[in-house]
């Protein structure tokens, strides 16, 4: 397992973050699609507003949309200059990074084929969020 830099395939992201961060159940991942590209987006339950995870990280990524194939990096551009406009925003490429992150109440959304994850920020409430708007476990 690598415990440094973010790898390419989404897969081995999620397995080495569920890994790192022992498996504990305060972590969520939803797993869709955004422009036929696979995403996942990571969170921690209790540090995460829900309300504002529904409405400012899944409407918006729902808006991308799957009838047309785009390329990762165009996915992650979408994502990054058009869709997500509230709170802190960044970028990571660490595993280290990425865990203090969520642990601090960012929502990471880690696309397949990226290197970087990007980040908002969404400290809030402990509801919990439902498998809705086309996200599963």
């Amino acid at each position: 397992m690598k415990q440094g830099n973010l790898e390419k395939k989404l897969e081995q992201n999620t397995v080495n973050l569920r890994s790192l961060m022992k498996n504990t159940s305060d972590l969520t991942m939803r797993y869709g699609k955004a422009g036929n590209v696979d995403i996942c987006i990571v969170f921690c339950e209790g540090q995460t507003d829900t309300n504002q995870l529904a409405n400012l990280i899944y409407r918006p990524i729902n808006s991308i949309g799957n009838k047309e194939s785009l390329l990762p990096e165009r996915v992650m551009e979408i994502i990054s200059g058009e869709l997500l406009t509230a709170g802190e925003q960044k970028q990571v490429n660490t595993f280290d990074e990425l865990i203090g992150s969520i642990y601090s109440g960012f929502c990471a959304i880690l696309i397949d084929d990226e290197l970087t994850a990007r980040l908002s920020c969404l400290i809030g409430d402990s509801q919990r969020v439902g498998t809705h708007i086309g996200y599963q476990t």
